[in-house]
């Protein structure tokens, strides 16, 4: 036997494939049976089968949503904010962010880097965050209502000494208007308590996908690529969503587009609700014939100081596209910034 480990960097300004393996049998016939008097025999009735368990890997159930990055092509981009929660947060909150009692949210820069590692032998997927924190990724539970089809997989990242230091959460594939062959995003939210009860929380985003190689890039005409956008804000406390529009005139080597986040929690709390408006891609980078692309935004016709983004054209047909933003912004005079992820699939 033989034990490899494949490794993937990861971007970082702050985990789509499901793979499946099947077999088939041979049936032969043709074997001569002679007739017997009497009185046919009952038949045998069939056992019933037992359920088949789930896969397990040195004992822990696979993320197969991982799978495609453990490609070599495979490329990475993510974005997270490290919030400040004062001496009376709330530590019951859970799913949300606890914004009355945050003393201050600041976006990670963009040399951090985070990784993951996946040992075929072991079959487990090893993930080292922007602080150095590292660990195994363990299946915990699905996200979504008793007798509907699961929305996401929920993960612990468990370090060697069996410490959980955060927890991942995988959307699964073609699940809630996932169309996406080459590529996906998850988050990750870890939470370091002090004696006060004042704790530093640090909630990121990550994409990924098969970078579309170079022979495949088109260099004639356009192409629309629509996008959902996954982020946080620091002024709201559940997740940002909304859409992104990516142009690309690959003749030109120019991009054109925007990014229309909103802040809709679904009915829910209505007086929560926000919509951010149109932030217009400016001052992008695009060459003809590469997959990779950045730029930053305007908002009214203005600059958005520290605003950038970047990403890449993924599958090995070009027709998908992951990227990664910040978006600094200003609500009522008070400051504050998006950090998030989009992916998003060639019209």
């Amino acid at each position: 036997m033989c034990c490899s480990i494949r490794t993937i960097a990861v971007l970082l300004l702050g985990a789509s494939l499901v793979s499946a393996c099947g077999g088939g049998g041979a049936f032969q016939s043709g074997s001569r049976i002679d007739p017997v008097a009497g009185p046919a025999p009952s038949p045998t009735p069939s056992p019933t089968p037992s359920p088949t368990p789930a896969p397990t890997y040195g004992g822990v159930i696979k993320p197969e949503v991982l799978t495609v990055g453990t490609s070599a092509g495979t490329v990475t981009v993510a974005v997270s904010e490290t919030n400040v929660l004062g001496p009376s947060r709330d530590a019951s909150l859970s799913g949300s962010k606890d914004i009355a009692h945050t003393v201050s949210s600041t976006p990670s820069g963009p040399d951090a880097r985070i990784s993951i590692d996946f040992d075929d032998y072991a079959g487990r997927y090893r993930m080292t965050l922007p602080d150095g924190g590292s660990g195994v990724l363990e299946l915990t539970g699905l996200n979504g209502s008793a007798g509907q089809i699961a929305s996401a997989t929920v993960h612990n990242l468990v370090d060697p000494a069996g410490v959980t230091i955060a927890t991942v959460v995988l959307p699964v594939p073609f699940v809630k208007n996932l169309p996406f062959t080459y590529s996906h995003f998850g988050q990750w939210t870890s939470l370091t308590p002090h004696p006060d009860n004042s704790a530093t929380q640090v909630a990121g985003w990550f994409a990924y996908g098969i970078e579309a190689p170079g022979d495949v890039v088109p260099r004639q005409g356009t192409g629309r690529y629509e996008a959902q956008v996954h982020a946080n804000s620091s002024m709201d406390p559940f997740e940002v969503s909304g859409s992104a529009t990516l142009v690309f005139d690959f003749a030109r080597g120019q991009l054109s587009g925007q990014m229309h986040p909103v802040h809709f929690t679904n009915g829910f709390y209505p007086d929560l609700d926000y919509d951010y408006g149109i932030f217009t891609f400016v001052d992008t980078l695009y060459s003809i014939g590469s997959a990779r692309y950045s730029g930053a935004f305007a908002k009214d016709g203005n600059l958005v100081a520290g605003s950038w983004f970047d990403g890449s054209i993924t599958s090995p047909y070009g027709n998908e596209v992951i990227g990664r933003f910040v978006a600094p912004f200003d609500r009522n005079g008070k400051a504050g910034t998006l950090t998030g992820i989009w992916i998003g699939k060639k019209n």
